[in-house]
């Protein structure tokens, strides 16, 4: 089980860095980049405020896959 997130592809599709959104949300470049390629799990402290500052919900961000 894992939380998973579509933060590349909405990077992508929005044309936004990720530089731009670890600087807003106070997180460092190295950090932002494993989240971004789902080696690290978020707290939903900066869950929140990556989708504040990308004007989604929550959900449509992160989601829960089950391992089989």
């Amino acid at each position: 089980m894992a939380v998973k997130n579509r933060l590349k592809e909405i990077l992508d599709s929005k044309g936004i860095k990720q530089m731009y959104i670890a600087n807003k949300i106070g997180m460092s470049k190295s950090t932002f980049s494993n989240l971004l390629h789902n080696k690290f799990t978020t707290s939903m402290e900066y869950g929140f405020k990556i989708a504040k500052e990308l004007d989604m919900k929550f959900e449509d961000i992160f989601y829960y896959e089950e391992n089989e």
